[in-house]
């Protein structure tokens, strides 16, 4: 939350990614989160994410430049 009320008070945009486990999970037909329970893939979204944030961030410098 502090986060976003300082991209607010900031103007600017924040992007916040949580990575929500089960912690309380202790019977075995909990659900599956997959290896490091889900830890790789909670760091693939992280990455996928920042890529594309940059990406567009490239073409909003671009674009002010007279770029594309």
């Amino acid at each position: 939350a502090a986060l976003l009320s300082l991209g607010r008070a900031l103007g600017k945009p924040v992007v916040c990614l949580a990575h929500v486990t089960n912690t309380m999970a202790t019977r075995t037909e909990d659900f599956e989160k997959g290896g490091d329970t889900g830890l790789a893939d909670s760091l693939s979204v992280c990455a996928a994410a920042l890529e594309a944030a940059l990406e567009h961030a490239g073409r909003k410098t671009n674009t002010s430049e007279g770029g594309r």
